[in-house]
């Protein structure tokens, strides 16, 4: 499979190719491979993007909270078809190369996701997004704004993207003490 030169880095960097070790932990490529070699070089790059997005939008606040890890597991679970384990172990990469590649250029996520995701599918990421950055119950303001420009680089219309933020209200520290 063909991989532009800097998905190939982020997917060596957090241990999803086997043609260099991870740069921030030995032992990920291993546990990679030992608990999901079956899945093809098109469905690594696909779950690699997702949960780098999800993490990403976790990070936007520059820490990533255990409460919404454990909502990153969830929604691998629930979305991407994962049993828990394997969830919980690319929620670690996820968050352990966004804690500590934070300067890897980020369109590369949405890029891959872009290229192997439906609208549906986009919509779906679009509300984990909010759904993980709400975990620790607050959406931050910056939180938000890295949800929302990550949503306009999925090319989710405006309206979608105000539907699904609606759903977090309550949440949203921007909108909290406002009437209505």
């Amino acid at each position: 499979m063909w991989y532009s030169a800097g998905m190939l880095h982020f997917l060596r960097s957090i241990g999803l190719t086997g043609d260099s070790p991870p740069s921030a932990r030995g032992t990920v490529y291993d546990r990679i491979q030992r608990d999901l070699g079956h899945l093809d070089e098109t469905r690594l790059e696909a779950l690699a993007a997702f949960a780098g997005l999800l993490a990403r939008a976790a990070f936007g606040d520059a820490k990533i909270a255990p409460a919404e890890e454990r909502a990153m597991v969830q929604c691998l679970e629930e979305k991407t078809g994962l049993d828990e384990k394997e969830a919980e172990l690319v929620a670690e990469i996820a968050t352990n190369a966004t804690e500590v590649l934070a300067g890897v250029e980020d369109y590369l996520l949405t890029r891959a996701f872009n290229e192997h995701a439906t609208p549906e599918e986009k919509e779906s990421l679009l509300d984990c997004l909010y759904e993980v950055a709400a975990a620790d119950a607050v959406v931050t303001s910056t939180e938000d704004g890295e949800i929302k420009q990550i949503a306009k680089a999925l090319l989710i219309p405006h309206a979608r993207i105000m539907d699904i933020r609606l759903r977090y209200r309550d949440r949203l520290e921007v909108l909290r003490g406002m009437p209505g």
